[in-house]
């Protein structure tokens, strides 16, 4: 399973590639919020923890600064 994040300008959307699904690779878990609601969310439940276990590799995009770097470094760090 592959955890793929893209923090952009306004927008920080995700989602899960399962690369070993019958049939080939499929997307779950997609979500998108806008960059305030997700600066604002660390307070509260992981975004991506809360939908799958730790993911074998993890992808990030981020052009929204060091705010999100942080923010983005933070969450993902609860995994392996």
């Amino acid at each position: 399973m592959l955890l793929a994040i893209d923090a952009g300008n306004s927008r920080v959307k995700w989602g899960w590639l399962d690369t070993a699904a019958p049939g080939g690779p499929q997307w779950s878990s997609i979500a998108s919020v806008s960059l305030i609601e997700f600066a604002a969310s660390s307070d509260h439940v992981n975004p991506f923890s809360i939908t799958h276990e730790s993911p074998e590799s993890i992808v990030i995009s981020n052009v929204a600064g060091d705010g999100a770097k942080t923010l983005l470094v933070n969450w993902t760090s609860v995994f392996d």
